[in-house]
């Protein structure tokens, strides 16, 4: 490898590049060496900052694999969506216990990387260790990476943020292709991701610098920002594939659930807005159907969520999100067709 790539970030020479042209195994083993150095570089950045109201790591640790009780599990909870040093840690301890049951080579890799109270602890120590540990983890990643991770096809991102999805709900609104779940989180982002969506966020660092204008890859990187609720990210990538696909119904049922992240009025009317158009380019759409009978509800217009939870009904469902609506329905049914905003 190091007669293909001479130093970090550099080109390969005029030689190596030749012979790149005709070899298609040398082209992605210097693909997975340079994501692997993109991954390390991360590894190169100062230590998160631990702080005095942090709760001690071994609760942490406790809390991810669900062994903690619920009063200081609400309070680690909470503490971790404003603390990016616990946020991270639970995000490690989350990705070693998935590891146990088998994940990808990429999965793998970050999984391996240390914690940021080993990193923490690293750089307190002896000053080799830290150097020392980057040398390893160089290891584990390009053989995760060259492994592992060439040892099956990397799965589409839609694929794998649909299964994030349903790993962890954390809207209510429907996800495209995802199977029902019920909200397993508080409605907003999670302080840690679920593991698809981080092997999602690998495949679209690597392939997006290769399609920057190919709506279907913007399309997959405004969902993973939708379910980071990175809403004005999300916005930024929906918007841009619609000015290069606007006849998609799937890029409007994602700028629509944009807006529906901003949790403003004037956001829920576009949003009814941009489903309306989705439907009116697939009548049939139960996401779209589903999420836009939301959108009524936000905007106190009951008499026209009945009608849209009726028309979501009469459709195809799907298993779980039939149960879901009729509920909905029912408690639509039970206020005033409209109403004012409180």
């Amino acid at each position: 490898m190091h007669e293909l790539v001479e130093a970090p970030g550099a080109e390969p020479s005029p030689p190596a590049a030749e012979h790149l042209r005709s070899c298609e195994l040398c082209r992605r083993n210097l693909d997975a060496f340079r994501e692997a150095e993109g991954a390390l570089a991360g590894l190169r950045e100062p230590p998160l900052a631990r702080t005095p109201f942090c709760p001690a790591d071994e609760d942490l640790a406790s809390y991810a694999a669900g062994t903690l009780d619920e009063k200081r599990g609400r309070g680690i909870r909470e503490h971790s969506e404003g603390c990016a040093y616990c946020a991270a840690e639970l995000n490690f301890h989350r990705l070693m216990m998935e590891g146990e049951s088998g994940v990808s080579g990429i999965e793998f890799a970050v999984a391996a990387t240390p914690s940021p109270a080993a990193l923490n602890r690293m750089a307190s120590g002896t000053p080799g260790r830290a150097a020392g540990w980057v040398a390893v983890a160089a290891g584990i990643i390009l053989a995760g990476g060259l492994g592992l991770w060439w040892s099956r096809p990397a799965q589409p991102p839609n694929d794998l943020l649909a299964r994030a999805f349903t790993e962890r709900r954390n809207m209510e609104l429907r996800f495209p292709d995802a199977a029902h779940t019920p909200v397993r989180v508080t409605q907003g982002p999670s302080p840690d991701a679920p593991a698809a969506l981080l092997e999602a966020r690998a495949v679209l660092a690597r392939e997006k610098a290769k399609h920057p204008d190919d709506p279907a890859w913007l399309q997959a990187e405004g969902r993973a920002a939708l379910l980071e609720w990175d809403t004005e990210a999300a916005m930024r990538a929906f918007r841009r594939a619609l000015d290069l696909r606007p006849e998609d119904p799937d890029l409007w049922t994602g700028l629509a659930s944009a807006h529906f992240q901003r949790g403003e009025a004037a956001s829920y009317a576009e949003m009814s807005t941009a489903l309306l158009r989705a439907l009116e380019l697939r009548p049939a759409d139960p996401v779209a159907q589903f999420n836009l009978a939301i959108a009524y509800e936000k905007l106190f217009l009951y008499g026209q969520a009945v009608a849209a939870w009726e028309k979501f009904l009469a459709g195809s469902p799907g298993p779980g999100w039939e149960q879901e609506a009729r509920e909905r329905l029912e408690a639509v049914k039970k206020k005033p067709a409209t109403s004012p905003a409180p």
